[in-house]
Parts: structure tokens; sequence; C-alpha cells
């Protein structure tokens, strides 16, 4: 049995390197899911705004990257990395990302969205199967994690899922990469070794 095959699911997530909206960048994250509950592949990078000096990374085409960009594009890239023909589960935390997604899906330009990125996903949606698009409640707590829900302030639940945390600590961690690279680079200026 092909990778391919044993996916059954991909988790998605982003963040930002700073505040919502961030001039430095944001970060994603993807991982795909075996029925067993085992990656079999994990994807995770930057999205930079245009002004950033940073080389390589996709970049958005403004001066800052929203949240809302970094969580979708994510979805979108786990979507493209799929085999033709695939079917499964797309989980992420973001209602927007999957509102958006039913739109591209059903080949409706999301309101105030970028047109690649429609392109993009509305052409990965017509090579897929079945996409089932699953919201997941964002930053569980372990004891969420064990009952396998979180308690909303309404008292409904949504769903938790261990690989969902997994996303968001790599964004977490990339974050954090990309401002001790930025802090480390200054340090250095300032001790006058670039002239």
């Amino acid at each position: 049995m092909s990778e391919e095959q044993k996916i059954v699911a991909v988790f998605t997530d982003g963040g930002l390197v700073g505040h919502n909206p961030s001039t430095k960048g944001g970060t994603w994250a993807w991982c795909a899911v075996t029925p067993e509950g085992e990656h079999v592949r994990e994807v995770s990078a930057y999205l930079l705004p245009k002004t950033s000096t940073c080389p390589g990374n996709p970049r958005v085409g403004s001066d800052v990257v929203t949240n809302n960009d970094v969580e979708f594009f994510a979805a979108m890239r786990a979507l493209e990395s799929m085999a033709v023909g695939w079917s499964g589960a797309l989980a992420t935390d973001s209602r927007i990302t999957i509102e958006r997604l039913k739109k591209c899906r059903e080949g409706q330009m999301p309101t105030a969205f970028r047109a690649d990125w429609f392109s993009r996903a509305e052409c990965a949606f017509k090579r897929l199967g079945t996409v089932n698009l699953i919201h997941l409640a964002g930053h569980p707590t372990q004891k969420d994690l064990e009952r396998g829900y979180k308690e909303n302030s309404d008292g409904t639940t949504t769903r938790v899922n261990r690989h969902q945390t997994w996303c968001d600590s790599r964004c977490r961690e990339l974050a954090e990469q990309f401002e001790a690279r930025v802090n480390n680079f200054f340090e250095y200026v300032k001790q006058g070794a670039l002239v």
C-alpha cells in the first residue's frame, strides 16, 4: 500500500510571528495521518509579507500576513499535496478557513479573498475525491485531549485531536526560531560586527 493510500486525514494550522496582522510573517503546518494515527508526512514553513527581506518561502501580496492567511494557506497546501482522487478528512481549528474551503469546493469565490488562492483550492478539490472538512477546537488542554473534546462557554463541545496540537506546536516553534534569528541578527549588528 502506498503512502497516499494510507492517509485518511490531514490536520492543518497556522500562526503568526508577532501580532495579528504581522509585518514579519506567519507560520503554517500540516500533517498527514494513517488510520492507526501515525504521521506519514509533516510539512511546515513560513509565509512572508511581500516586503520581507528574508530569502525563500512563499509570500502574500501585501505588507502584512494575517492569521486567516496562514490558516487557509496550510489547508490549501495540504490539499494540493494529496494524490489525485484522494478522499479523506481535512481538520482545522479555523471556522473561517472551513467556510472559505467550502466556497472554493463549490466554485464560488469567497468574499474579500485572493483570486490565486481561490483558483488553487478549487483546482485541488476538482482533482480529489470526497474531502470531509472538520472543525476542531484550538489549544486544547491535556484533559480536553484525554476526553476528546473541549467545552465551550455556551455549553456545547468541539472535538479536539492530538495531531492538531502537533501542527499548533510546530507553528509556534517556527515563530520562535524566526524571532530568535532576527534578534540574533540585531544583536550582531549592535555589537558592530556589520558595518
